[in-house]
């Protein structure tokens, strides 16, 4: 029987996934229009947040501009959760969520990000299903 082994990814792959994942819906980008942005293909932008592949450092630096960060801030633990500190607990209190990510707009990048068919309805809801 022949056992087939995953290497497990890096920190540095699964950082960059989650971040460019996060960052491209804080921006409200498909992720044809950060492959546009930035010069790369569609798929490229895809293995990138699914973790898959290998990306140099040209190609990070690109992604990084095409999201205006700084490269380093794709391989940075958000400390959103884990720590606040006085000014977002302030702006949490006075309801200021300018940068937050609508659950939404999350949601879609993740079902793009895995490759699955974004399916677009309207404000009425989804079709019913027939039984």
């Amino acid at each position: 029987m022949v056992q087939i082994v995953r290497r497990a990814r890096s920190p540095a792959k699964e950082l960059m996934a989650t971040n460019v994942s996060v960052l491209r819906a804080k921006r409200g980008l498909s992720q044809s229009a950060l492959a546009e942005r930035t010069g790369l293909s569609r798929a490229t932008i895809s293995n990138i947040e699914r973790g898959e592949g290998s990306a140099s450092i040209d190609v990070a630096d690109r992604i990084a501009d095409g999201l205006g960060v700084e490269l380093h801030e794709l391989f940075v633990r958000s400390l959103g959760a884990d720590v606040a500190n006085e000014d977002e607990l302030i702006a949490l209190a006075e309801g200021v969520h300018e940068g937050n990510v609508g659950a939404r707009a999350l949601l879609h990048s993740i079902d793009e990000a895995a490759g699955h068919p974004i399916e677009r309805y309207s404000r009425a809801g989804r079709p019913r299903l027939v039984r």
